[in-house]
C-alpha cells in the first residue's frame, strides 16, 4: 500500500538565507531530515540541484520552482553557481519548537498538492529488518570489498584509486554510508559521484559484476529480506552513478536502463 500523504502540516522553523559560500558543508552531501518532518526548499536567485540518493533522481530548483523533501529521505544539494535560498521545515505533529521566521518575511504553507512526490521506499520507521545492525554491516562490507580486491575486472579499478594502506579508511567509509542509508545514522558525509565521474575507465561491465558480487555477498550473510533490501539499494545506487556518468559525458542518457543484480554462475 502507498504511504499516504499528510493532510496537514505545521510550519515550525525557517532558516535564514544561504548562498553558495555559506551553505552548510552537511548539505551538500547525503543528509535527511527528522522523521515525521518535511523540508520545503526555495530558491531567491540562481539554480539549485536537489538529488535524492536513493534511485539517483534530481530536481533543478529556480525561484519558480521549490523542492520537498519528505522525512526520512536521503538527499543532498549542489549549488549551481551564484545561489541564494532558504529551507522552511514543517512537522507532521506539533513538535513544541517555536516558529523561527524572520519578520516580515511570513512562511508558505505547503498543501497535500505539493506534497506529490512518493516516500521513497525505505525500512519502515527506520527499524532495521532481521539480522541487520551496525556489526552487520561493517561485516558485509568487509566480505564484499575482499571479493572486489581479487576480481579480475573490477579489482584493477578500485586498486588504481585505494593505496593498500588506505583500504581501511575506504572500508570505515561504507560502514557510514551504509549505516546512514538504512539505518539513519547521519555518519556518511562524503559525496562519492564526483569521483565515480572522474573516473573514465568506468562502464556498464563494471556495474554489472559490482552488482552480481555484491548480490551474491548478502544473500551469502543475510536473511532474504535484508538481501533484498541490500540488493536494492545497490541497484539504485547504480543506476544513479551510470545516469551521472552519462550526463558528465554529454551522452544521451534516455536508453540507460536499470540493471539487475545477476546472480554469479557456479564455477
Amino acid at each position: 500500500m502507498a504511504p499516504s500523504l499528510p493532510t496537514a502540516l505545521r510550519p515550525y522553523q525557517r532558516t535564514q538565507i544561504f548562498d553558495a559560500h555559506s551553505i552548510p558543508t552537511a548539505w551538500r552531501s547525503m543528509h535527511e531530515t527528522n522523521s515525521g518532518v518535511w523540508g520545503k526548499i526555495s530558491v531567491i536567485e540562481g539554480q539549485l540541484t536537489l538529488r535524492f540518493i536513493e534511485d539517483g533522481s534530481e530536481k533543478l530548483l529556480v525561484p519558480e520552482r521549490f523542492g520537498i523533501v519528505c522525512p526520512r529521505q536521503a538527499h543532498e544539494l549542489e549549488p549551481l553557481g551564484s545561489v541564494r535560498f532558504y529551507v522552511e521545515f514543517f512537522s507532521e505533529t506539533p513538535t513544541g519548537q517555536p516558529q523561527q521566521i524572520p519578520p516580515g518575511e511570513p512562511m508558505v504553507a505547503v498543501s497535500a498538492a505539493d506534497l506529490s512526490k512518493p516516500i521513497h521506499p525505505a525500512v519502515p520507521g527506520k527499524i532495521a529488518p532481521p539480522g541487520l545492525d551496525e556489526a552487520g554491516i561493517a561485516r558485509i562490507v568487509d566480505a564484499f570489498y575482499a571479493k572486489v580486491r581479487v576480481d579480475p575486472l573490477i579489482g584493477p579499478v578500485f586498486d588504481t584509486h585505494i593505496a593498500a594502506a588506505s583500504w581501511p579508511i575506504h572500508l570505515g567509509k561504507m560502514y557510514d554510508f551504509w549505516s546512514s542509508l538504512l539505518l539513519g545514522s547521519g555518519r556518511y558525509d562524503g559525496r562519492p559521484m564526483p569521483k565515480h565521474m572522474a573516473n573514465s575507465e568506468l562502464s556498464d561491465p563494471h556495474f554489472v559484476r559490482w552488482l552480481a558480487l555484491f548480490r551474491q555477498t548478502v544473500e551469502e550473510l543475510c536473511l532474504p529480506p535484508t538481501a533484498a533490501l541490500f540488493i536494492d539499494r545497490s541497484e539504485r545506487i547504480a543506476q544513479s552513478f551510470r545516469l551521472g556518468l552519462a550526463f558528465h559525458r554529454g551522452e544521451d542518457s534516455a536508453g540507460i536502463v536499470p540493471l539487475r543484480a545477476g546472480v554469479i554462475a557456479a564455477d
